[in-house]
């Protein structure tokens, strides 16, 4: 997770991971009812992903008996929710994590098999394995290098609402604090 980089100027704060990723190639830009309908879905997968991030520490402190009860009760559910998540990646398979970078403008991957510069495309992005229902964005690609497995590709989104802009902001910015705790760990401070 970086703030800038020079290779996206103005991305800002990114989700840099290896995450599954499926990209199909449109006939051009999607219509209003399909981009209402991914819209919708989007906004919903993601305000799921941030309930299973969620996390109130300060409990602890004031309420123990009650703070271990709700440890309990999580760690049951995230049992649950890994339990299914296998079941049904069995049935349905995730595809083949990839590098990703994603900004709130848009999206990095390597891919084997590239789509064509100026395509639109849908992307299918699993961000939680405990929650295997893509986060699907249409974009625009605006560039294909060359790079080690295939070929870097840059795509845009298309226009985003605002309230899926703000859940994924909220998304990226809980991984970069993720990262930046973990790094801290690691490196004993």
């Amino acid at each position: 997770m970086s703030d800038q980089t020079s290779e996206n100027p103005g991305m800002g704060l990114f989700y840099e991971d290896r995450l599954p990723l499926r990209c199909t190639v449109l006939d051009g830009a999607p219509d209003g009812a399909r981009l209402t309908r991914l819209q919708e879905a989007g906004e919903e997968v993601l305000r799921v992903l941030s309930a299973l991030d969620e996390y109130y520490p300060e409990l602890t402190e004031e309420h123990p008996l009650i703070a271990h009860e709700l440890q309990r009760f999580d760690f049951k559910l995230n049992l649950l929710l890994d339990l299914v998540s296998q079941v049904l990646t069995r049935h349905h398979p995730l595809p083949q994590p990839v590098p990703v970078k994603l900004g709130i403008q848009g999206l990095e991957w390597t891919a084997a098999s590239p789509p064509p510069a100026g395509a639109w495309v849908e992307l299918e992005l699993y961000l939680n394995p405990k929650y295997p229902t893509p986060l699907m964005l249409p974009a625009q690609v605006q560039d294909v290098r060359p790079a080690p497995g295939g070929a870097l590709v840059t795509a845009t989104f298309g226009t985003l609402a605002e309230s899926v802009q703000n859940w994924l902001e909220k998304t990226i910015f809980r991984h970069h604090r993720r990262q930046i705790a973990l790094t801290r760990r690691q490196s004993g401070r």
